[in-house]
């Protein structure tokens, strides 16, 4: 019985971890509950089921006021059958990024994690004036997308996604 409980303690221990997934932003990590996020960040509230492109991850939890290299940004928590998939930052003042910001933005990731694993531009919707823009880092812990929309010479919306490797 007593090399039994150190063994049981060890597989517990080791399954609790294989559990856990990456830590896709701050604390919050993939694969969380509702219930874990809310947990975490008791401020946070009731997100818009809104849904993340094709992912089909619906945002279920939201955290308005939080603050990004001096950038106010909403974080939206996107969940798949209730685990973590998604934190998306989306800036609270749509049309008030400018693209000298974006790049600081870029600037950041890019010492973090070198540089782009991908990047492209393009055409929104056929619309010559809407462009599409993203960079993204496939780095070891987390993926990370920092995307954005610009028409004309108009200041661009930005979002800033990570998930899971």
């Amino acid at each position: 019985m007593r090399l039994f409980l150190p063994f049981l303690a060890a597989f517990l221990m080791a399954s609790s971890m294989a559990m856990a997934g990456p830590k896709i932003w701050g604390v919050a990590e993939a694969g969380m509950s509702p219930d874990e996020i809310q947990q975490l960040f008791p401020e946070a509230k009731t997100g818009t089921r809104d849904t993340a492109g094709a992912s089909g991850a619906v945002e279920l939890l939201r955290l308005k006021g939080h603050r990004f290299q001096g950038e106010p940004f909403t974080v939206r928590f996107f969940f798949d059958q209730d685990s973590l998939q998604i934190v998306m930052l989306s800036h609270e003042e749509p049309g008030t990024t400018s693209t000298r910001s974006i790049l600081a933005f870029t600037g950041h990731f890019t010492r973090l994690y070198g540089s782009p694993d991908y990047q492209d531009s393009h055409p929104l919707l056929d619309a010559s004036d809407f462009t599409y823009r993203r960079y993204a880092w496939d780095a070891p812990e987390r993926n990370v997308v920092v995307a954005w929309v610009q028409r004309g010479d108009l200041d661009p919306f930005m979002n800033i996604n990570f998930t899971a490797p």
